[in-house]
């Protein structure tokens, strides 16, 4: 009962439920259905189903979470209203438009996965409906071919969307090597550019988005009033979350881990606090110089900064970010500076650091030593207060519910209203358990999580020994057929030769064709080439497994040098 509640339908004690196995049963059991019916799709993988749900108010889900998947030429809208769309599968398609539209408001889709369908968008909601929720979804490995983002989310310019994107996973998009960073695979895009100075109102909650380098934006936000809260980035290596267009959004409690940050490219009133960011030698926070709509009046406060770059302030060019207050914040070892290219504009209030770096000139940034930990999940906290003097004044975006007095801290806890710890957790009894909120094994759907856990289990398995091996082979040349050549060969010196283990020349023709003597090795056939392509495939499988493992870009460029068509047979 709760459960159609929340969508906007009513109880009905005397629902029916119809079993369909085909697009023309649906069809039949739709016409037949009423508000509150359920209409399950039988187990199967389904071809070439194209499909639009009507009716208003009705359920249709896969009978078993999971085991319905529509393939080649599949797609489906959802047209009508207070739809609860759940469980299926949407894999190895092939489509010109997008896998699923949603054109209708008030549904919840849930426990869907899509993977590797060739299409414009896996998930497209139009700027005409209204809340919609998307909740417990996977979207993975969107196939290169056609440069769209993965999920789209329009918006409307005479009414905001109220779209909820919540406990869903974004994994392994790609763009081809050396595209340069703006392929156009983002994982999530809310908005175009043209819809900049529209209201959309959506919130993106406890996601957690890895690998997606399909290009240089993970999430690229092109409108107002868009609250980003809970997410995890992680290893995603020099892609980032852009704030690209657009005024008055909101980050917070999100968690930057192992890759690049936030990018804040254009417009007014921004309010990040309460993050967490450890991205290695990747920047933190970067603000643009741009000329469209320039930066004014952003707030960076109460964020934890752990063995990270530096924040990019925007200093070089002719539009200057302005008002930018930067107070609170607790930036531990951090790489070689706190900051990069500064305005000269910023105001500096009650920082603190630990470590030998530069900060800068302008008064705002304190010392601390000893007073932080790292807690059991491998996260730092301080274990006393850091005193920050937070009488700065904050932004308060009113219809967006967030802590625009920053009376909690990451982990919830609740913060004094003066004199609050810096950085994003306040010292208390929880933060020694603090950890981010969206993982791979709590996000997309539950049918799903079982094997992400798994995965993980063997990934931890194998992650000290395959890291210790790829790093000797960072420096190893790789062994080429042009290496070693063989008389006997009848190609050429670029040719792969190899001859088997029981062949030998015959005694009765020495230059004619070897015979076969089963069971005994000649040790003096030609093996080369074969023992230099086994070592290629030890290479490329282990600097494979630690590029997936890390996310480290320098595993990629040499795995990709190693693998570089043609290198193989061509090098001299």
């Amino acid at each position: 009962m709760m459960f159609l509640v929340a969508i906007g339908l009513p109880y009905i004690s005397n629902a029916s439920s119809y079993r369909v196995t085909s697009i023309s049963e649906y069809q039949v059991a739709e016409k037949a259905a009423q508000a509150g019916d359920t209409i399950k799709w039988a187990p199967g993988t389904y071809e070439d189903v194209s499909w639009v749900i009507l009716k208003d108010g009705i359920i249709v889900i896969a009978s078993e979470l999971g085991k319905t998947v529509f393939t080649g030429s599949s797609k489906v809208e959802l047209q009508a209203s207070h739809i609860v769309f759940s469980g299926f599968q949407f894999a190895g398609g092939k489509i010109n438009g997008d896998v699923c539209k949603v054109t209708g408001s008030h549904n919840l889709l849930e426990h869907l996965n899509f993977s590797a369908y060739h299409s414009k968008y896996y998930l497209n909601i139009v700027a005409a409906c209204r809340y919609n929720t998307i909740r417990y979804c996977n979207f993975e490995r969107k196939p290169e071919d056609v440069q769209s983002s993965v999920v789209q989310i329009q918006v409307d310019e005479k009414q905001p969307g109220y779209h909820v994107i919540a406990w869903c996973s974004f994994l392994n998009h790609t763009a081809p090597y050396n595209s340069g960073g703006d392929y156009g695979i983002e994982a999530l895009r809310i908005g175009y550019s043209f819809q900049a100075k529209f209201i959309s109102r959506t919130t993106v909650e406890y996601c957690y988005f890895s690998r997606c380098n399909g290009d240089g934006e993970i999430i690229s936000s092109k409108a107002r009033e868009n609250m980003y809260r809970y997410n995890t980035f992680e290893n995603n290596g020099e892609s980032h979350f852009t704030l690209r267009h657009g005024s008055d959004n909101i980050v917070y409690g999100n968690f930057f881990l192992g890759g690049a940050g936030l990018r804040i490219k254009e417009g007014q009133n921004h309010m990040v606090y309460n993050n967490y960011f450890s991205t290695g030698e990747y920047w933190t926070i970067k603000l643009e110089n741009y000329k469209a709509d320039p930066l004014k009046n952003v707030v960076i406060a109460h964020n934890t900064f752990a063995n990270s770059g530096p924040l990019k302030l925007g200093g070089k060019g002719d539009f200057k970010p302005q008002q930018v207050l930067i107070g609170g914040n607790l930036f531990i070892n951090p790489i070689n500076q706190v900051t990069d290219d500064p305005t000269g504009l910023e105001v500096y209030q009650a920082n603190s650091y630990s470590g030998e770096i530069e900060v800068p000139a302008q008064s705002g940034f304190y010392p601390f030593k000893s007073i932080v930990s790292k807690n059991t999940c491998g996260y730092y906290h301080p274990s006393k207060k850091i005193a920050s003097d937070n009488t700065f004044p904050l932004l308060d975006i009113p219809v967006l519910t967030d802590d625009p007095l920053l009376l909690l801290d990451i982990a919830g806890n609740k913060r004094p209203v003066k004199r609050k710890s810096a950085g994003c957790f306040e010292p208390s009894k929880n933060a020694s358990s603090v950890h981010p909120y969206a993982t791979d094994v709590n996000t997309g759907p539950v049918y799903l999580r079982q094997k992400a856990l798994l995965a993980k289990r063997v990934m931890a398995n194998i992650r000290e020994a395959t890291l210790l091996k790829a790093e000797k082979m960072l420096n190893e040349k790789p062994v080429t057929v042009t290496a070693a050549f063989c008389s006997r060969s009848a190609g050429g010196r670029h040719d792969f030769y190899s001859e088997g283990d029981y062949w030998w020349p015959d005694p009765e023709n020495p230059t004619g064709p070897y015979i076969q003597k089963d069971g005994q090795s000649n040790p003096g056939n030609f093996s080369d080439h074969r023992h230099a392509m086994v070592r290629l495939s030890e290479i490329t499988a282990t600097l494979t497994s630690a590029w997936m493992l890390t996310g480290d870009k320098n595993m990629r460029k040499r795995l990709w040098n190693t693998c570089k068509p043609g290198l193989w047979i061509q090098q001299r």
